[in-house]
C-alpha cells in the first residue's frame, strides 16, 4: 500500500512538473495590435512617453505609432482606413465632422494655451500685428493653423482681407518662410520655434496670450473601434503617461526632447502652457460649435446651421476606465 502511494505520489509531481515546464516556456498569445496615426509634437508627450516606457503593452495592447505632419493628416488616413486611432485638434476634426465622416472622439489628450503662434520676418518690417498689412502669410488650411490666423486678426482688428494667405503644408512653412517665399507663417510648436531658431535675430513671434486655447484629442475611426477593448486600454495607458508628465515633467522632457528635436529647455518651456489630462467634458462641444461658426461665416463649409456634433463623442470607453473624467452630457451620462 505504501509502495501505491509513492508511486502515485510521484506521477503527480510529474506530472505537476511537466505542466508547470509547459507554463513557464510557452509563448504567450499575441496582443492585439493598433495604428494609431499621430504628430511628433510636444502636445503628444502622453502618446509619446506611453509607448517608449512600454505602458500600452502593460495595459494590453501593442501600439504603432505612425507619424503624420498634423491632425488633418492623420484624420484622412484615419478615414482610408489606414489606422485604428489618430490624435488631432478641434479644428481639423470639425472639418471632419462636417463632412460626415465616420470618426470617434474618445477623449481630450492636453489643453493647449498660446502654443500657436504667428512667426514672422523683421526684415520684412513686421514688428508686430499691424505690420502685417498687405504681408504674404502661409498657413495650412484646415488645420489650428488656419483658425488661428482668423483669430489673431480679429483680436488685433486687423480686416481678414487685408493680408495674402498662402497655402502650404505644414511641413512646407519653416522652409518657406526662412527662403523669404512668405513674410509670415501661422503655426504650432515645434514649427513655430524651429522657424525662430532658424531665422535668429530676424525672426518676431507674434501671439495672442490666453485668448487662444485650443485641444489635442484621442480620436478613433468609428464606433465600432470606439467602443473595443482596445480603446479602455489606450486610454488607460495615456492615464498613466499624463499622471507622469504632472509629477516630474524634467524627467520626462529629457526622455522625449531629443526625438521632437528640442532642447530639454525648449521643452519644458512650451509643457509650461500646456495641461496634460485625460477628460471628456462640455467645453469640446462648445469648440466645435464656436469653429463651426467660424466656417459657416467664413464660406469655408457648405452648412449653413451649425450641426449636432454629440453624436460624434464615444464616451463609453473612458467611463469604463474611470467615470469620474467625463462630464459631457450625452446618452451614456444617463442612468
Amino acid at each position: 500500500m505504501r509502495l501505491l502511494f509513492i508511486a502515485v505520489f510521484t506521477l503527480i509531481l510529474a506530472v505537476a512538473a511537466v505542466l508547470l515546464w509547459q507554463m513557464l516556456t510557452a509563448t504567450p498569445p499575441p496582443l492585439p495590435q493598433v495604428r494609431l496615426l499621430t504628430t511628433r509634437t510636444p502636445f503628444s508627450g502622453a502618446v509619446m512617453l506611453a509607448q517608449q516606457r512600454g505602458w500600452f503593452r502593460e495595459a494590453g495592447v501593442d501600439v504603432v505609432l505612425v507619424d503624420r505632419p498634423s491632425g488633418k493628416d492623420a484624420l484622412a488616413d484615419l478615414v482610408d482606413g489606414n489606422g485604428e486611432y489618430a490624435t488631432a485638434s478641434e479644428t481639423p476634426l470639425m472639418f471632419a465632422m462636417l463632412k460626415s465622416q465616420p470618426i470617434r472622439i474618445l477623449s481630450a489628450l492636453t489643453i493647449g494655451t498660446d502654443t500657436v503662434t504667428l512667426v514672422a520676418r523683421r526684415d520684412r518690417g513686421i514688428e508686430s500685428g499691424e505690420h502685417l498689412v498687405g504681408k504674404r502669410i502661409g498657413l495650412a488650411l484646415g488645420t489650428n493653423s488656419q483658425y488661428f490666423l482668423d483669430t489673431f486678426l480679429e483680436y488685433r482688428g486687423i480686416k481678414s482681407d487685408a493680408v495674402m494667405r498662402i497655402p502650404l503644408r505644414p511641413e512646407e512653412m519653416v522652409p518657406a518662410l526662412v527662403a523669404g517665399k512668405v513674410d509670415a507663417i501661422s503655426a504650432w510648436t515645434p514649427y513655430n520655434q524651429q522657424a525662430m531658431t532658424q531665422l535668429g535675430s530676424n525672426g518676431q513671434e507674434l501671439r495672442v496670450g490666453s485668448v487662444y486655447r485650443w485641444s489635442w484629442y484621442l480620436v478613433a475611426r468609428n464606433e465600432a473601434t470606439a467602443r473595443h477593448t482596445t480603446s479602455e486600454q489606450l486610454l488607460t495607458a495615456l492615464i498613466r503617461a499624463s499622471a507622469a508628465l504632472r509629477e516630474d515633467p524634467v524627467a520626462c522632457a529629457n526622455e522625449l526632447a531629443p526625438s521632437l528635436g528640442l532642447t530639454v529647455e525648449q521643452l519644458l518651456k512650451i509643457w509650461e502652457l500646456t495641461q496634460f489630462d485625460v477628460t471628456l467634458d462640455q467645453s469640446l462641444l462648445l469648440s466645435l460649435e464656436l469653429q463651426a461658426r467660424w466656417a459657416i461665416g467664413s464660406g469655408l463649409t457648405e452648412h449653413k446651421e451649425v450641426p449636432n456634433f454629440l453624436p460624434a463623442i464615444s464616451s463609453q470607453a473612458l467611463r469604463a476606465v474611470d467615470r469620474g473624467l467625463v462630464t459631457v452630457i450625452d446618452n451614456e451620462s444617463r442612468p
